[in-house]
């Protein structure tokens, strides 16, 4: 959906643009993983924006993600930023979540996300060794 799409790319350039591409989609993958969970709302643009809202407004910082209601307009002003975020988004709606816990550099990231993206055309995740990635 280009609605979701726009959303998450807008959430994590708002709310994770200074954080490092990994930390980027862990949190599209949270914001995605609550799209899959019935107590959450079923959109990515609806979870982005959930939170209280009077008179059809949101409630300053009464959101789940605080960028959308603190008041400030959002303006994007960092490309750099902003094209990072669409392809961190980009990659987490084809499936690429964060899997490791332990510290990983961008480049061992990349090389598993292009592995489970080639290896996941059913939308499963493949058994793959990453010993050698």
């Amino acid at each position: 959906k280009a609605d979701d799409k726009s959303c998450l790319v807008e959430a994590l350039y708002f709310e994770a643009r200074s954080e490092t591409f990994v930390a980027q989609l862990a949190v599209a993958n949270v914001i995605i993983e609550r799209v899959k969970i019935e107590s959450y709302p079923n959109t990515i643009c609806k979870v982005v924006r959930q939170g209280k809202y009077r008179s059809g407004k949101p409630v300053k910082h009464k959101c789940m993600f605080s960028y959308y209601c603190d008041g400030k307009p959002e303006s994007i002003s960092n490309t750099q930023a902003y094209e990072v975020a669409a392809s961190v988004s980009k990659l987490a709606m084809q499936g690429a979540i964060v899997a490791h816990t332990e510290e990983i550099t961008i480049n061992k990231l990349r090389k598993e996300v292009a592995l489970l993206t080639q290896t996941n055309s059913n939308n499963t995740w493949a058994e793959y060794d990453d010993k050698g990635i």
